[in-house]
């Protein structure tokens, strides 16, 4: 069951910055910020979206941001996507989130799984989206 809920949430956030665009021409953007090694988790997402309809350069966009270890890093690279006015950003790893988090207070911040259970932990004063799962896949509930 809190698979399902996962889900549903994660579908949910997905979706809410792409509300109200269908009279825009433009394709949505996904901002991903990763502090190590994002082959996985490109992976997973991509696979997740694309089970919810979304394929990355056909009807969403997906632009990489990684720091390959180089924490220090991370904030230029959160604040390039801020700057790039994405829709929403996917970020791994508590240093990534902190640094998206510095870079933007309108964009919102999807923490990608990086193991434990799935919690929500947002408020006005901190609006990250927490979603976390063993095994991190993201998948549509059929």
């Amino acid at each position: 069951m809190r698979r399902r809920h996962f889900l549903a949430f994660a579908a949910g956030v997905a979706g809410w910055p792409f509300i109200g665009r269908a009279q825009h021409k433009t394709m949505p953007v996904v901002g991903v910020l990763d502090g190590g090694d994002p082959r996985l988790l490109l992976t997973e997402l991509r696979a997740g979206l694309n089970d919810l309809g979304y394929v990355d350069g056909k009807n969403i966009q997906i632009e990489l941001r990684s720091a390959d270890g180089k924490v220090a890093r991370l904030r230029e690279l959160a604040e390039d996507l801020a700057g790039r006015k994405v829709d929403v950003i996917v970020a791994r790893l508590t240093p990534a989130v902190r640094a998206a988090k510095a870079a933007t207070e309108t964009i919102p911040i999807v923490m990608a799984p990086a193991g434990g259970q799935s919690k929500p932990a947002s408020s006005p004063a901190f609006p990250v989206r927490v979603a976390m799962l063993p095994g991190f896949r993201l998948r549509a509930s059929r």
